[in-house]
């Protein structure tokens, strides 16, 4: 648990370095970057059996890229979200992944909180 916090604290400063200004404790993404720190310690911190928490319940090793959660990224904006002359792919920081709908978590430029499916690293 310990370490769970230390990583949730170090990835709390860099969302907010990365925004450039603090992220209020009240915040929407904050429960969000709780359960990602959990996320990221269960996929890679490995146990006195040198396998990690994810081996052990999925019996296979975690698969794909790990985006950090202040990472940059272009995510798409569905139609419904733009007008007709504006771009498809919108610039956003990376927060966290869901881990059964496979949708991502981006803070928009105007720091608000959107789900998207598709995201493309800068």
């Amino acid at each position: 648990m310990r370490l769970i916090k230390r990583q949730f604290r170090t990835m709390l400063l860099g969302l907010g370095r990365s925004l450039k200004g603090r992220v209020p404790i009240d915040h929407p993404c904050i429960t969000r970057l709780v359960e990602h720190a959990a996320s990221l310690y269960n996929r890679h911190a490995c146990t006195m059996e040198a396998s990690t928490s994810y081996q052990k319940l999925h019996e296979q090793t975690a698969r794909g890229r790990s985006i950090e959660s202040r990472e940059q990224v272009f995510h798409y904006a569905p139609k419904r979200l733009r007008s007709h002359t504006s771009f498809r792919w919108r610039l956003g920081t990376f927060i966290r992944k869901h881990s059964k709908s496979n949708e991502v978590l981006v803070a928009a430029a105007n720091r608000d909180v959107v789900n998207v499916r598709s995201i493309v690293t800068v």
